[in-house]
């Protein structure tokens, strides 16, 4: 075994200093370093929601104020996670993307899911997403592009509601926290559709849980129809969702018992790769 090198202060009998990487980690301890961690993620997360923003309404947003607020941005700047326009406007890079694809590269859901809603869009014909839950909303972290010209507008990453969605409802209804989530809701209407209370959400979650999907009849967006379902992981959790978005146009309610079940049967073929037993 190749003996070690003593370093001037080990020599000296003395301890090793840090260098200078375990100095700068060890400030995150208290609360400064806490404080400024908490402030770059809200700053990021922000800038995920506005897109492009200029300083005085994100200064807003995040509670920080201006000269404060420009010296981050313009760390994360030099970083590459953040984009300065020529109208003063700042924006998220696609570094920040790619940090975020990777992430969910690695994860189970999204490698054991991609075949499956791959094959689902191709039988259906129409745009599928895989969402998770975040707090109250819903997250996309999948979708497959309808065949067709006329389609719905979504992105990877998009945030929308739980209450008025159907991968919101799907996840909602065999989430056993429900009644907690549900008290959290800040309802407000999307469409003359959408569910506006508590009472009337639970109720639907209700009828959900007995017919085994979720529908979304224009309850976020006009003209925009979805049917989804619950994923669950090998805890038996639901940890996910899938759906189905057609127009309305292009939507018959007569085939809406075969379309469930072809989405359902996709969500528990997810569920079961999970290690759900079914």
């Amino acid at each position: 075994m190749p003996a070690m090198k003593k370093g001037p202060d080990a020599a000296k009998g003395g301890r090793a200093t840090p260098k200078k990487g375990l100095r700068e980690a060890s400030k995150t301890e208290d609360g400064k370093g806490v404080s400024a961690t908490a402030r770059t993620v809200a700053i990021l997360e922000a800038l995920a929601q506005s897109g492009y923003t200029s300083l005085e309404p994100l200064a807003q947003k995040v509670g920080i104020a201006k000269p404060t607020l420009f010296r981050f941005l313009k760390t994360l700047k030099g970083l590459g996670y953040v984009i300065q326009h020529d109208d003063t406007r700042y924006s998220l890079s696609l570094k920040m993307f790619n940090v975020g694809s990777q992430a969910l590269a690695s994860m189970d859901l999204y490698e054991t899911a991609k075949p499956i809603v791959k094959r689902l869009s191709d039988a259906i014909g129409e745009t599928v997403h895989l969402a998770v839950m975040v707090d109250e909303s819903v997250v996309y972290i999948m979708k497959m592009e309808s065949k067709y010209t006329i389609r719905m507008y979504s992105t990877i990453g998009k945030q929308a509601p739980l209450y008025c969605t159907a991968l919101g409802k799907a996840m909602l209804a065999w989430n056993p926290d429900r009644e907690a989530i549900v008290s959290r809701i800040k309802f407000s209407r999307h469409t003359e559709r959408s569910i506006v209370s508590a009472k009337a959400l639970k109720r639907e979650l209700d009828i959900t849980r007995k017919r085994g999907y979720a529908i979304d009849a224009e309850e976020h967006e006009d003209n925009i129809h979805c049917i989804g379902a619950p994923v669950f992981d090998y805890t038996g959790q639901v940890t996910a969702a899938i759906s189905v978005s057609w127009p309305v146009f292009r939507y018959d309610l007569s085939r809406e018992p075969a379309w469930a079940e072809v989405i359902m049967a996709a969500a528990r073929e997810i569920s079961s790769l999970l290690g759900h037993a079914t």
